[in-house]
């Protein structure tokens, strides 16, 4: 990922915590893991989250994106090309994933 939006991308990352907690919990298992796929598609970034609808990311900067449909942000890691983890912003919450 440099500066615009990659033609054909494909992350599945994967943040394992057991002590994360909230209104909407994951599937329990041990140790509490979640599940993201970051797509980009015709110029367009997606996130899907295990067991939810997919929907579009929208650039802050060329690391740095945001969802118009829920306050949450991603901020990938390194300086160039696909990177190698992601934090997830969200309700407080600093999630790291990191690549499968």
């Amino acid at each position: 990922m440099t500066g615009a939006k990659p033609n054909c991308l494909d992350i599945r990352a994967l943040h394992s915590s057991g002590t994360l907690t909230g209104p909407f919990p994951p599937r329990r298992e041990s140790p509490l893991r979640w599940l993201l796929t970051v797509r980009a598609r015709d110029g367009r970034l997606f996130v899907q989250a295990m067991g939810q609808g997919k929907f579009e990311l929208f650039a802050l900067d060329a690391r740095r994106w945001f969802a118009r449909i829920t306050p949450l942000e991603l901020h990938f890691e390194g300086g160039s090309g696909v990177p190698p983890a992601f934090m997830l912003l969200q309700a407080g919450q600093r999630l790291r994933f990191v690549r499968e």
